[in-house]
């Protein structure tokens, strides 16, 4: 079983579990716990801190697994307990009740993702247990949720479920992986978790970056109104769902894209990717209203306009998804961070403007904006290290046999970025 296969079952089956709890707990009870899972998002993130993949690395090449647990759980855990301090109190004053209590009820999944130890099965190629894990989260999320609400139980502790899934998924590692878990209790030196630390500077912050672009729309609703949160929140369920093939695009096309042979294919899968969006934007947009009131219930067909404009950001998520892979492949991952940064500026700018009424049909207009931004830069980043390779290979460069790439034009390679857990 592959990664992706069991990330989209494993979307489908979080999908499913989200149109029941519009349907029975209403659509404002899933905005409330869309947002507080966007916030709770940070702390699970400060928890990885891109060290599940430092760990990887270090693992494959030959550091002690002991050690490596030791090390990644301790600042893991540490790190999640300072974005805790951090993101409750934010939440407290700007959100405000109920919000607070839906992140309250969901901060034990961010230590779920802390103490858990999935590089041990990455470093050991064991991608199918590794798939295991995800199913067993996503399932587990549902299977709660399921009879949570068929006991009654609603707002905010359907949180509950998403906390049982993260931590079954993470016994399922610990127990698959044989981690030596106990070993992140015994005393250890400060170079070694100031070396640690270090990473949380380069990948941990990155992650974050990522992550604010992606729930930009769904915090900046939290702040409009309960409507447009409620209508946010659904349409941003639809897209995690219709989003999924661009979203894992990376892991199928970093790999061709290493060779030049794949690099050349650049610009007709730009073009395939940006037609299949077109087509499915378009599709959505049409049958939004009957899509919704068919998912959600009647309630739901408010969200039917914001999201016929909000899904036309697809095409350019699709074409961003191929040029990042190719950037990625070449170490050229600053230009990813900065795309995701000034997406976001301009997501806000839009938001912001005093003369335009926010609401979810102006969120879902400046998530479109965002994307097509993004897309530009990463176009403009890909065609400047083509253009720089070029020139070096005319000015002969590159010796006799040694293939003239962008990452050996360019130099030394950076961190690679997105490729954690």
């Amino acid at each position: 079983m592959s990664l992706g296969g069991a990330e989209a079952v494993g979307r489908v089956f979080t999908f499913l579990f989200t149109a029941l709890v519009a349907r029975v707990a209403g659509i404002e009870v899933l905005g409330y716990l869309s947002l507080a899972i966007s916030l709770v998002a940070y702390i699970s993130i400060a928890g990885d801190s891109g060290l599940n993949q430092d760990a990887t690395r270090r693992l494959v090449a030959g550091a002690d697994a002991k050690h490596v647990v030791q090390e990644s759980v301790r600042v893991q855990v540490g790190a999640a307990v300072v974005a805790t301090l951090i993101i409750v109190p934010i939440t407290i004053l700007v959100y405000g009740d109920p919000v607070w209590k839906y992140l309250l009820v969901l901060i034990p999944m961010s230590f779920a993702v802390a103490i858990s130890t999935p590089y041990l099965l990455d470093s050991r190629r064991r991608i199918g247990t590794l798939a295991v894990s995800r199913l067993v989260l996503t399932l587990t999320v549902a299977a709660v949720g399921v009879i949570l609400l068929f006991v009654g139980v609603s707002g905010i502790w359907l949180g509950l479920a998403y906390c049982a899934g993260y931590w079954a998924s993470t016994f399922f590692v610990l127990r698959m992986s044989r981690s030596p878990i106990r070993h992140a209790l015994k005393p250890m030196g400060m170079p070694r978790l100031r070396s640690r630390l270090a990473v949380i500077r380069t990948l941990g912050v990155t992650g974050i970056l990522l992550h604010v672009f992606v729930s930009l729309p769904v915090l900046a609703a939290g702040l409009v109104s309960t409507s447009a949160l409620a209508n946010i929140g659904l349409v941003t369920r639809v897209w995690f769902l219709v989003s999924a093939p661009a979203a894992m695009a990376g892991s199928v096309l970093i790999p061709l894209m290493v060779e030049e042979r794949g690099r050349s294919r650049t610009l007709p899968l730009c073009l395939l990717a940006f037609l299949v969006g077109l087509i499915g934007a378009l599709g959505l947009s049409v049958i939004s209203s009957p899509l919704m009131r068919l998912l959600f219930g009647e309630e739901a067909v408010s969200a039917a306009i914001p999201l016929s404009i909000f899904v036309l950001a697809l095409p350019f998520m699709a074409v961003a998804a191929v040029l990042s892979a190719r950037l990625i492949a070449v170490h050229r991952e600053f230009w990813i961070a900065a795309g995701y940064s000034i997406s976001a500026v301009t997501f806000l700018g839009i938001i912001l403007m005093p003369f335009w009424i926010a609401d979810a049909m102006l969120i879902s207009t400046a998530w479109v904006a965002s994307y097509a931004v993004l897309m530009a830069i990463l176009g403009f980043a890909t065609l400047r290290t083509r253009a720089r390779s070029f020139a070096l290979s005319r000015n002969g460069k590159f010796s006799k046999g040694f293939e003239a790439d962008e990452e050996s034009a360019i130099g030394v390679p950076h961190e690679e970025l997105g490729r954690g857990k």
